[in-house]
């Protein structure tokens, strides 16, 4: 069990781009996030994939349904390769945060005032689907040892 902080250092996502969702999602200005836990396998394929914590901009429960499947499907699809403190691929139980949220067109303009609230609202939808203590919980919850520092 690892912090999601240290999670890049055992493995790396190796994913494509997921698609835009539906139309209908994105007229609704979807923003939110999702944590999810999984578990990398030595070969790199993730496993054990559940939402733990979610948080979105209120919208119909149905389309919030359907971009929480949307992470986990990309998830699933996703391939990780040994980080560099993981030569030994040894397998890896943490949780990944993924954010998302409806980009205006002016977006993609790569100003830096742009790109800086983009990061902005990134980062603040990371904290808020942020799991404290979630290694110390786990590893109290299945018995094991000491846990990884988070």
């Amino acid at each position: 069990m690892v912090g999601t902080h240290l999670l890049p250092r055992y493995w790396h996502e190796t994913a494509a781009t997921p698609s835009l969702p539906p139309r209908n999602i994105l007229a609704q200005n979807p923003m939110g996030c999702v944590a999810v836990s999984i578990r990398i396998e030595p070969d790199g394929t993730p496993h054990q994939i559940q939402i733990i914590k979610a948080w979105c901009k209120p919208m119909l429960p149905v389309y919030v349904q359907m971009m929480d499947a949307r992470v986990v499907h990309a998830l699933r699809g996703a391939h990780f390769v040994p980080g560099s403190i993981n030569a030994q691929r040894r397998p890896v139980y943490s949780y990944v945060v993924q954010a998302y949220f409806e980009q205006s067109a002016y977006s993609l303009h790569p100003s830096r005032y742009t790109q800086q609230r983009i990061r902005m609202k990134s980062a603040y939808l990371q904290r808020l689907c942020h799991v404290p203590r979630f290694v110390a919980r786990i590893a109290r919850a299945v018995g094991t040892g000491a846990p990884t520092p988070e």
